[in-house]
């Protein structure tokens, strides 16, 4: 299976020092190099995917039907209107990445689409892929991060009424 992967827009990297403790990581090694502390996420919520530094150069998604996006990749790979959210040279050394499920849009990886795409469209499993090379058939060469979105609002708790009895 080849994975490729671009995303931009709606991005927010933040050079922070890491402290999280990881609840979501598959990598080529026991150190984790990309995880969350929060895999499922619901509209409108922000996922904060974080970055042991430093780190592959380049970020991609594939959407619950199988549709690659790529977040991060070489600038001077941009074409038209699809362009990274960041050039892969700077990512390397970012230890967060924030993503606003709402309007979060990357670059589709499809042909003739000249614009990049929102990628948080229908509830599922988004699999994010960290990596150097991420048109690969190795899954083992990435770091994999799965994360669970609802194209919902985050239900609310029930509220609930205690009754005193005298």
């Amino acid at each position: 299976m080849n994975i490729i992967l671009l995303f931009s827009a709606s991005l927010l990297l933040i050079p922070l020092p890491q402290s999280d403790t990881p609840v979501n990581s598959s990598t080529k090694n026991d150190d984790p190099k990309m995880w969350t502390t929060a895999d499922i996420v619901y509209r409108g919520e922000v996922l904060n995917l974080q970055f042991g530094a430093p780190h592959a150069s380049r970020l991609g998604v594939i959407d619950p039907d199988g549709h690659f996006y790529y977040i991060i990749y070489p600038g001077d790979c941009a074409a038209d209107g699809l362009k990274p959210f960041l050039s892969s040279e700077a990512f390397a050394w970012y230890t967060s990445v924030k993503i606003n499920t709402t309007d979060f849009q990357a670059d589709p990886y499809t042909y003739g689409v000249t614009q990049n795409q929102t990628v948080f469209t229908k509830t599922g499993t988004y699999r994010f892929l960290l990596g150097d090379n991420l048109h690969t058939d190795d899954e083992h060469s990435v770091t994999i991060l799965n994360v669970q979105y609802y194209h919902t609002p985050r239900p609310q708790p029930e509220k609930k009424t205690a009754i005193a009895r005298a």
